[in-house]
């Protein structure tokens, strides 16, 4: 049995940033934040998210926001935003087109954002703000499959090679992931 699968839920600290990530059943476990003014939009993307996630195997926590503001606040309260993926409809009503894009561009930087919008002529504007996935609301369920591996894809990559496990408050030696598999 791998050691991995022997671990229910564990911290890890990256030695690549010293970031600290939580693991659970083997899998980083990284936060989606849906903000769209929808309400009906957001829960269906927060379902299709969820089975992606399983599909996948991945370990997720969805969280909606109506509105940029919140978004923006919640990010801000949060220990480590490495591990977040942001789901932002371009068109919304509050703090205008690109201004969430904006603030996200420049006091989240490492927080990978995808756009979602119904608005397609908005996509060449967007990449402005350095998105790191467009999708079209016409064609959601598909692409949201495609963006959200690559996604996760990327933020495992970002954990580095060699991390240094804390179980009960002790740490252990820096060990190759390999090593623990």
């Amino acid at each position: 049995m791998k050691m991995l699968d022997r671990i229910q839920e564990f911290i890890i600290c990256c030695v690549m940033k010293g970031s600290v990530l939580k693991y659970v059943g083997g899998k980083i476990m990284v936060e989606v934040l849906i903000c769209d003014s929808d309400k009906g939009f957001a829960l269906l993307g927060k379902e299709a998210i969820g089975k992606v996630a399983a599909k996948y195997q991945q370990e997720v926590w969805v969280e909606n926001y109506l509105n940029g503001g919140e978004l923006i606040h919640a990010l801000g309260q949060k220990e480590d935003t490495k591990l977040c993926i942001v789901l932002l409809d371009i068109d919304m009503p509050e703090l205008g087109r690109y201004n969430v894009a904006k603030i996200l561009s420049e006091q989240f930087p490492e927080v990978l954002l995808l756009f979602v919008s119904a608005r397609e002529e908005l996509v060449y504007a967007a990449f402005e703000y350095h998105p790191f996935w467009f999708i079209r609301k016409s064609n959601f369920m598909a692409e949201i499959c495609h963006a959200l591996r690559r996604a996760f894809d990327l933020l495992e990559c970002r954990i580095g090679k060699y991390i240094e496990i804390s179980c009960g408050g002790e740490k252990c030696q820096n060990t190759d992931r390999k090593e623990l598999e």
